[in-house]
């Protein structure tokens, strides 16, 4: 995978003081109260992909990518939204890929469900691409996950006939700081 993503989309552990590997997702929007999430324990061969794109720099400026594909017409419900990033585990004979989504308010889950459907489709069309090259048949794992300030209230939404996207998605509620950073443990996404 880290061969065809874009190097400045994936991050990679590094190692903290305390000699915990740890990644970070971040939030650029203006009005996000949950601003950055560590996340503690990365195994030495897990990394993340910041699908969102928010804190890349293209050129010498910052720079989001505002849509999911530019193929798509940004006003289309559903079609064109992705979440934060995809944090990537590769093991001997699976992949693992948790797809997360920050939150600062309460979501709606429907809505976010789509959000990490469409990620989960981009994602799968990535691995075909590296199975196609490699000549491999390895489908990966998909879980997915919204993190949000603790306290907030995950709701369903929408009519009767919406599916209870509670079965699919697991929500994480943490203790955000004064400044908006939380910290959470990498086994929480693939246990």
């Amino acid at each position: 995978m880290k061969r065809i993503i874009r190097a400045e989309l994936v991050r990679s552990a590094h190692r903290a003081p305390d000699g915990v590997h740890t990644v970070f997702l971040e939030e650029s929007g203006a009005d996000a109260r949950l601003k950055r999430v560590s996340v503690r324990g990365v195994p030495a061969d897990g990394y993340v992909i910041d699908l969102d794109a928010s804190t890349c720099v293209h050129r010498g400026a910052a720079h989001r990518f505002p849509q999911f594909s530019s193929h798509f017409d940004r006003a289309g419900v559903a079609i064109n939204k992705i979440c934060d990033a995809a944090l990537i585990m590769e093991e001997a004979n699976r992949i693992r890929v948790s797809l997360v989504d920050l939150k600062s308010t309460a979501p709606n889950l429907v809505e976010t469900n789509k959000q990490l459907t469409n990620s989960r489709y981009f994602m799968s069309y990535v691995w075909s691409l590296l199975n196609w090259r490699d000549g491999e048949q390895r489908p990966p794992d998909f879980s997915m996950h919204v993190i949000m300030i603790n306290g907030a209230k995950a709701r369903v939404g929408g009519a009767r006939t919406q599916p209870d996207v509670r079965n699919y998605v697991r929500v994480h509620g943490l203790t955000v700081d004064r400044v908006g950073h939380a910290s959470v443990r990498w086994g929480d996404f693939f246990t």
